[in-house]
């Protein structure tokens, strides 16, 4: 929604936003908490694990995919 680049060089905010991260990394944590989490990392995670490892579906989704794939035609890649 915002421009960042019209408003200041790029490279600057990206910089600011890593020092940013790592403060916020660096902050001490409440007893049980082993780790500060900034906004859309758990899912950015979960995205490269999943691109990594792939995604686990109930055998009945995997089913229905592939009687849809080949319904279409479609190649199988699982």
């Amino acid at each position: 929604a915002i421009d960042i680049a019209a408003c200041r060089p790029l490279p600057d905010f990206e910089r600011d936003v890593e020092t940013l991260i790592e403060d916020l990394k660096a902050t001490p944590r409440a007893p049980g908490v082993d780790e500060i989490l900034y906004p859309g990392e758990p899912e950015a995670r979960a995205e490269q694990a999943a691109l990594r490892d792939g995604i686990d579906l109930p055998e009945e989704v995997a089913e229905t995919l592939r009687r849809g794939a080949r319904e279409l035609g479609a190649p199988l890649p699982f």
